[in-house]
């Protein structure tokens, strides 16, 4: 974590009026989200967007957890809906510390040149289509990192 980039994380996390957390070299943004955007009747949802430098230091990586993989779910509709986003994919994250796959929300950035603001646009676009799919596979929030 270089205290540029670091403030950069910061200062985009601001801009979304969402809190920041570190740990073990991982940023983890709260992001508030709407289900629909464009009506807030329906009431703010939260989705965490980890953030992490890729090793050579010239790409930052955003996940978002959707939730545990299981053999039922419906890959096919989630890729369909994937095909608008042209800077996010959804993938199959290996098994955690408990052998468990988690479905993902990705993205990556340059480092070099990045602003808040474009980070805080890629750190929404994540938070927004994972919060979907989490809405869409299981009905409820799934608080997992």
């Amino acid at each position: 974590m270089t205290p540029v980039l670091d403030d950069i994380v910061r200062s985009a996390a601001q801009l979304l009026d969402a809190p920041v957390q570190t740990d073990a070299g991982s940023w983890f943004v709260d992001v508030w989200v709407f289900l629909d955007p464009h009506d807030a009747s329906g009431g703010a949802r939260r989705q965490i967007v980890q953030l992490f430098e890729g090793e050579a230091g010239d790409r930052l990586y955003l996940a978002s957890t959707v939730g545990p993989y299981e053999p039922a779910l419906d890959l096919a509709s989630l890729l369909r809906q994937m095909v608008g986003a042209l800077r996010c994919s959804i993938y199959l994250a290996g098994p955690d510390a408990h052998g468990v796959e988690h479905l993902k929300v990705g993205s990556a950035v340059e480092t070099r040149g990045l602003d808040p603001e474009h980070l805080a646009a890629r750190l929404r676009e994540v938070a927004v289509f994972a919060d979907r799919f989490e809405a869409e596979l299981f009905g409820r929030e799934t608080d997992v990192r």
